[in-house]
């Protein structure tokens, strides 16, 4: 049925063994739940999976419409702060779903489009936390480390095309999700949070240009380059220390 198509499929099953997993997947399905079934995670999955689908039917809709060319920023994420062990499971899984399969998802037919018809420019907001461990920020960190090196890798393979991807990597930024309840919204000690326009604006520019990376805000540009040139016992020992003092 076309009008189903894009729908996200999550299956249910008793069975424990991969392969019967594995071939629900194959099948179609974006998901699973496994028996006891546990109704808040299972609502959860639901949400992340059918906001993954909105993006991609709309971003396809607009490069039908547009029938040329088109920007297209992967923007959406969570953050969930804590220890990962002290963070619930289903928190770590939503916040992989939408912040690595939700843009592969979104990527996929975009970027394909965009090649057939050699045009297009693909921005992706990832984070400073991208080039370093983050505790307390453990899966957040990592997701963003995998959409840095994925963007690197895709604007590689499209390279001698008219398609460029731009990872933008801002640090800490005054929106809601660095506001935590019960806690004031989340800072590095020296380096003041950014404003989400001036984000904007540099990440397009930057994108617009086709550069590869980019970093908006002078001292998250130079923390990011000094961190990334010291020995990894020092920068961890750094960020513990950082880690230490609050963010």
């Amino acid at each position: 049925d076309a009008g189903l198509d894009g729908v996200p499929i999550i299956f249910m099953t008793g069975l424990a063994e991969t392969e019967h997993i594995v071939r629900g997947l194959e099948a179609g399905g974006v998901d699973y739940v496994t028996k006891p079934i546990v109704i808040e995670e299972m609502l959860a999955r639901i949400r992340v999976h059918l906001a993954n689908a909105r993006m991609t039917q709309s971003a396809r809709a607009a490069l039908d419409v547009s029938g040329r060319y088109l920007l297209a920023v992967n923007n959406a994420g969570a953050l969930h702060e804590g220890d990962f062990l002290d963070v619930p499971l289903e928190r770590h899984e939503s916040l992989v779903s939408l912040n690595v399969l939700g843009v592969m998802r979104l990527t996929h037919p975009l970027a394909r489009q965009m090649r057939d018809r050699n045009a297009g420019r693909i921005l992706n907001i990832a984070s400073t936390s991208a080039f370093n461990p983050v505790p307390s920020l453990a899966s957040y960190a990592a997701s963003k480390a995998f959409l840095l090196s994925f963007s690197e890798a895709l604007g590689m393979e499209l390279s001698g095309t008219a398609v460029t991807v731009t990872a933008s990597c801002p640090g800490f930024t005054n929106t809601g999700m660095i506001e935590q309840e019960g806690r004031k919204p989340m800072q590095l000690p020296v380096i003041p949070n950014l404003e989400p326009r001036a984000v904007a604006e540099h990440s397009y520019a930057a994108c617009m240009r086709g550069e590869p990376v980019t970093v908006p805000g002078l001292l998250n540009r130079l923390s990011s380059a000094t961190l990334r040139r010291v020995p990894g016992w020092l920068r961890r020992r750094a960020i513990t220390m950082i880690k230490d003092r609050g963010i």
